[in-house]
């Protein structure tokens, strides 16, 4: 997940060979409210538009292969 902080174009990026077509992803702000965010996702990639929300703190959590991963992202 990078840049961050961020001006709200988020790039995703898996390790190794995992397709993040098979990713489930969604992003929730610091009141556990989800929020609606555009991705794009391609390959081991993808991109993540929070350009239309508020600026603060994000959480982007992602479940992939029966594993759950939490990422802290800061828009400014």
């Amino acid at each position: 997940v990078y840049p961050n902080p961020s001006s709200g174009l988020i790039h995703l990026s898996m390790n190794g060979n995992s397709a993040i077509e098979k990713t489930e992803l969604a992003v929730y702000d610091v009141q556990g409210n989800k929020v609606d965010a555009l991705t794009s996702l391609d390959g081991s990639s993808g991109q993540l538009d929070l350009t239309n929300v508020a600026k603060g703190i994000y959480f982007i959590r992602f479940r992939h292969e029966g594993e759950m991963y939490t990422r802290k992202v800061v828009t400014h």
